[in-house]
């Protein structure tokens, strides 16, 4: 019986190293940052490495720059088109890819990325595709949209995301994302993890 047991032991230890390797392998996809990536984004990336080494997700990356995206954003939410990242909301001034900072490249009304930039792709409120917001959990935000009408606008007082009272409204003042000294927040400027935007190609 002893022998019996200490073969089953013998093996399922022989056997890890290529359980192992098989899901690194497929877990391979997943790219690593660069050197240049910004700190939060190379953290993201890191992150969801490291739940699909230990299977928490399936090794299906589409997203360059946020790879949780496909697999946590609501069906509904998920497109191919909606992969250009174009910074976070939040009102720190100083921060690389904060819109506030007038002076980067995702604050400047002046280039295209900008979502400040009303000539721009992702500023002209007449363009029929707005950026999205997310939560770095990929908890869809809503819409950056001016208009007081459209359901998922954060502009809408009435709507999931517009509403000051909403669990997942970057307005409410005592949620998550709305909090001035949550770490989440969009209203904190030393936040640590605000709110992500994606917009449209």
């Amino acid at each position: 019986m002893q022998r019996i047991v200490l073969a089953v032991i013998v093996g399922v230890f022989l056997s890890l190293p290529s359980i192992a390797g098989a899901q690194s392998s497929k877990c391979a996809s997943y790219p690593t940052p660069r050197a240049s990536a910004p700190a939060n984004v190379a953290i993201s990336m890191l992150e969801a490495r490291l739940a699909c080494l230990n299977g928490e997700l399936t090794p299906q990356p589409s997203h360059p720059v946020f790879p949780l995206f496909e697999s946590i954003a609501p069906r509904s939410r998920r497109s191919t088109n909606e992969d250009t990242y174009l910074g976070t909301y939040s009102t720190n001034r100083y921060a690389p890819d904060s819109v506030a900072n007038p002076y980067g490249r995702y604050g400047n009304r002046y280039s295209p990325d900008s979502v400040n930039n009303p000539y721009g792709r992702f500023g002209n409120p007449y363009s029929l595709t707005k950026p999205r917001l997310y939560g770095r959990d990929g908890t869809y935000l809503g819409t950056l949209s001016t208009n007081p009408y459209d359901p998922d606008s954060i502009a809408n007082p009435y709507g999931r995301y517009g509403n000051r009272y909403s669990p997942d409204s970057v307005n409410n003042p005592y949620g998550r994302f709305g909090n001035p000294y949550s770490p989440d927040s969009a209203t904190n400027p030393y936040a640590l993890t605000p709110p992500l935007i994606f917009g449209g190609r």
